[in-house]
């Protein structure tokens, strides 16, 4: 299902590049029969220039993937709060070049990993050289946490091996910190701080933080697989 522009007229080109990557959407998955479907949506010159929804979005029911489903993004909302840091950083909420210990204190964190000298910027760009399984575990896959139970779990951070800091290793972690961060000195939570400062000015109305709010009736949420080789795959829950 391909919705067409949300212009009058369609130049040569734009449809073009309709045709062309249509065609590539489904030489893809005619390849990984592993992935159920795919949505895709491009945005040129404040309009939708091309969506489009093709395979399905949950294969044991055979509901069909459309331009209008919900799609779990997981870790590409990660782009989101990047910018919602900075946008902080501009109103003076946070500091990108603090050192994390202004927020956290000290004490928080056990001097071999030298706090003092890791800033937000470092957790946002995956070169703060830390590492925190308990904290990561538990907000990745187990939703079992509050504030209360992170800020215990801070010493648990240790040097992170194989990815020193000021080098890169993608982690969860410092994300984590930094919403931490913001939940504190705005007072409010990350996620409504992103709907009001970046998700709504941008009206992207269908698009939260929180898969239990997006999943309606006007934009069902796709169900979750993960693909094990090209093939197969395994429906999980989210």
């Amino acid at each position: 299902t391909c919705a067409p522009a949300q212009t009058a007229a369609v130049s040569d080109s734009v449809q073009r590049f309709r045709t062309a990557l249509t065609a590539f959407i489904h030489e893809s998955l005619d390849s990984l029969p592993a992935v159920p479907g795919v949505g895709v949506a491009v945005v040129g010159r404040g309009a939708a220039m091309y969506s489009c929804g093709i395979g399905l979005a949950d294969v044991e029911a055979h509901r069909p993937l459309t331009p209008q489903s919900s799609v779990y993004i997981a870790s590409n909302t990660k782009p989101f709060f990047g910018l919602l840091s900075a946008i902080m950083d501009q109103r003076g909420t946070i500091e990108l070049d603090a050192p994390i210990t202004r927020y956290f204190g000290a004490a928080a964190f056990p001097p071999a990993v030298r706090a003092d000298s890791v800033t937000v910027r470092h957790l946002l760009t995956h070169t703060a050289g830390l590492s925190n399984d308990p904290i990561v575990f538990r907000t990745a896959y187990t939703g079992d946490h509050d504030p209360d139970a992170l800020r215990r779990l801070l010493p648990a951070t240790s040097v992170r091996d194989g990815a020193p800091r000021g080098t890169f290793g993608y982690t969860n972690l410092g994300y984590v910190l930094t919403s931490m961060i913001l939940d504190d000195v705005a007072a409010r939570s990350w996620q409504e701080l992103l709907r009001a400062e970046v998700l709504q000015p941008l009206a992207m109305n269908a698009t939260s933080a929180r898969a239990s709010v997006i999943d309606t009736a006007a934009h069902p949420l796709a169900t979750g697989y993960i693909a094990s080789g090209r093939v197969s795959r395994a429906r999980v829950g989210l």
